[in-house]
């Protein structure tokens, strides 16, 4: 539920975090359903991980791919709107920071690498602990809004991927990628 990732035997592991309810809910499906739980199954009712920053898991047609075979990346893209000449960040990818994708805007525009942006705004609540963002880009009427955000999203924090690698050590000398459905029936096996 939330998450790791480290380093053990020489094999690395990298699980996201994902909504309690929804791991709570598909426990319990395996349970009444161990013999005849599948992928499709688990991916119904668990759709992706939950970033506690927000953000869009763009590749979520993936997801049944990365359960079944342990491995894999979640692309995590900042929510936005477009209102006119503004973009309006409305949350973050999950290990990123505000103060960081806007060091990384100003630098990119300094560099030359980002053009068109006429000003970029923080107007995000920070009296208040909420996941709330609000930064606002605003770029000159010539530019076309949606090659502006492939490019914001290329070199900024704007979007990076999420690695999924469920390496596990089961008993003294097993390790094996694990399948999401083995995992659950591991679990409740414990339990």
């Amino acid at each position: 539920v939330n998450g790791q990732n480290g380093i053990a035997v020489g094999l690395t592991s990298d699980i996201p975090t994902f909504n309690l309810g929804e791991v709570i809910d598909a426990t319990i499906y395996t349970m009444n359903n161990f013999d005849t739980v599948t992928t499709d199954d688990i991916v119904k009712i668990m759709p992706g991980p939950d970033f506690p920053t927000g953000g869009v898991v763009t590749n979520a047609g993936q997801v049944a791919k990365i359960y079944e075979t342990g491995n894999g990346g979640f692309i995590n893209q900042a929510a936005y709107t477009i209102v006119k000449n503004k973009i309006h960040i409305n949350n973050i990818p999950y290990l990123t920071d505000i103060k960081s994708i806007v060091s990384k805007i100003v630098e990119n525009i300094k560099s030359g690498v980002l053009q068109g942006i006429t000003a970029i705004d923080d107007f995000t609540d920070k009296s208040t602990k909420s996941n709330c963002v609000d930064i606002v880009i605003t770029f000159a009427s010539t530019i076309d809004p949606q090659t502006l955000l492939r490019q914001l999203f290329e070199v900024t924090g704007l979007q990076n991927t999420i690695k999924y690698n469920f390496n596990v050590l089961e008993g003294e000398e097993v390790i094996y990628r694990m399948k999401m459905v083995t995992y659950l029936k591991r679990f409740i096996d414990f339990r």
